[in-house]
């Protein structure tokens, strides 16, 4: 009975190791002097993040800030009813503390902090089926490719590809559109993302033909004048339990998308990206 007992506790305290956030004296104090820390989302970038039909903010990073804050025991304040061009300028205007999913890149770091990276995904071509395997993104120079506005392909592609003509559009579903009617060539976009919406739209006649040099590493970005929450999120986040990360994660991402035979070499890389 001693030893269950031992046994008993030893389980709890391990429990209690992972979920507990050891903040110091300084990092107590900030979080008591700011108790409405707001946090700015993209509300269209599901599986990610994004707000439904109900108005509710749902998506991995969702959940992921429900366990910061069961571990802070504090609630974050969610600006979900901005476009995300506004959510970034109201982050360079100190009007939101920290952004929940984004992805690191010179421009940003310039006036933004990040936590360490807690997702990576390859960044992915999407062609018609009929144009087979793009080997690299030199490929697509001279040819029309459709990227979200604002978004880190866009920014990415004007800095390293100028000889690749990017045609702006509003949302994923608007690019994916361009390149089923012929009206560009391509598309270059986050992996998860295209898969979501490739089962959940059809674009029957487009597939993942290319996998890039580059990665979305996401990371939680914060104000540059805001050290110590840096800190803090970075200690609530790595306190949530390695099997809720997973349970999360897996309830996003099955990525049950059903490729097609021609696509295999397209799948044999990207599932050795994931893993």
């Amino acid at each position: 009975m001693f030893k269950l007992l031992i046994i008993f506790i030893c389980l709890n305290l391990s429990l209690l190791a992972n979920t507990y956030v050891q903040l110091n004296e300084i990092e107590r104090e900030w979080l008591q002097n700011h108790p409405n820390i707001k946090v700015g989302i993209d509300n269209n970038f599901a599986p990610f993040e994004f707000v439904d039909e109900n108005g509710e903010f749902r998506g991995l990073a969702a959940d992921y800030l429900k366990e910061m804050e069961r571990n802070l025991n504090i609630t974050f304040t969610v600006v979900k009813t901005k476009e995300w061009n506004e959510i970034i300028n109201m982050t360079k205007n100190r009007e939101i503390d920290f952004l929940s999913t984004i992805v690191k890149t010179e421009e940003r770091a310039e006036y933004l902090n990040f936590t360490s990276p807690y997702l990576t995904f390859p960044m992915v071509i999407v062609t018609n089926k009929t144009t087979g395997f793009v080997n690299e993104l030199a490929d697509l120079n001279q040819k029309t490719v459709a990227v979200i506005d604002g978004y880190t392909p866009e920014q990415l592609l004007r800095q390293h590809y100028p000889n690749i003509y990017l045609v702006k559009t509003k949302d994923l579903r608007q690019s994916l559109e361009l390149v089923s009617s012929g009206k560009t060539f391509a598309h270059v976009g986050n992996l998860p993302r295209v898969i979501h919406l490739l089962n959940e739209e059809g674009f029957q006649n487009l597939s993942i033909s290319g996998i890039t040099q580059f990665k979305y590493n996401f990371f939680f970005f914060l104000r540059k004048n805001e050290p110590i929450l840096t800190s803090i999120l970075q200690k609530s986040f790595d306190a949530i339990p390695k099997e809720v990360k997973k349970e999360i994660y897996y309830k996003w991402f099955p990525l049950n998308y059903n490729p097609s035979t021609n696509n295999f070499k397209i799948w044999q890389i990207v599932g050795s990206l994931i893993i």
